[in-house]
């Protein structure tokens, strides 16, 4: 690692937690992709579609438990 690199490095580990949050949230916002920007995009709509439909009673809910119950008899 280079020397700019290692004094960045220590201080960035010097901010605050909440500050060491943001920065690594942009950073690994920067390492996306548009296609995976537009993948995330089509899942927000679908999520926001779900939530809609079950709020107006067309989706049943599920609880976690019971879907992982299921998810452990299907893959044990």
């Amino acid at each position: 690692m280079s020397l700019l690199k290692k004094e960045i490095e220590t201080e960035i580990l010097t901010l605050p937690p909440l500050a060491r949050a943001s920065l690594a949230e942009r950073l690994l916002s920067s390492l996306d992709t548009t296609e995976q920007n537009t993948i995330d995009q089509k899942w927000a709509i679908e999520a926001e579609d779900r939530l809609e439909a079950y709020q107006r009673g067309e989706l049943q809910a599920v609880d976690a438990s019971e879907v992982i119950a299921r998810l452990e008899k299907k893959y044990s």
